[in-house]
């Protein structure tokens, strides 16, 4: 997975423009910003899938929801009794702690450090959801109350929360060779 991120990530950035594995919450860094200020590299990076965020003469990469999409629909069965359980995420637009946690796990496939650090997260993470979201609701059904910091109890919605959305993709990562 991360070869073929890394590849698409290339592919757009303009001649010279490094691309190194994000320390922070992405999972690229470039120079891009600095070597091609006007260049169209952003647009080509939004476009293969990226979220992009400048900072300086440093941009971030993230791979977005494009690229969770894609995992998500290569393994339309669960393969594992962990991803069962997330499936009910399958679909769902995915929030920003998926999409920062789908980076740290794409970096766990080269890093132990980042490894551990990515099954934490993901446990944490999808615990979190599943109470949220109610272990029995069905397919990421909302049992949680619209404002959950509210702390008022409410029926479950017919309307599927996105709470959670990215989860399975995550839990693909952890437990298949992508």
């Amino acid at each position: 997975m991360i070869s073929r991120l890394r590849d698409a990530a290339r592919l757009a950035l303009p001649e010279g423009a490094f691309l190194r594995r994000d320390r922070g919450e992405g999972l690229f860094v470039t120079d891009a910003p600095a070597r091609d200020p006007g260049g169209d590299w952003r647009e080509k990076l939004i476009e293969a899938g990226f979220l992009v965020e400048v900072t300086g003469g440093l941009a971030r990469l993230t791979p977005g929801a494009k690229w969770l999409a894609a995992l998500e629909a290569r393994f339309p069965r669960p393969p594992s009794p962990f991803c069962e359980t997330l499936f009910r995420f399958a679909g769902l637009p995915p929030e920003k702690e998926s999409l920062s946690l789908f980076a740290l796990g794409v970096k766990a496939q080269e890093d132990p450090e980042a490894a551990a650090r990515f099954d934490r997260r993901l446990r944490q993470h999808a615990a979190e959801c599943l109470r949220l979201n109610g272990a029995d609701a069905g397919n990421g059904v909302s049992a949680c109350p619209s404002n959950p910091s509210s702390g008022a109890a409410s029926a479950p919605s017919a309307t599927p929360s996105t709470h959670g959305g990215g989860l399975y993709a995550c839990a693909l990562l952890k437990e298949v060779e992508t």
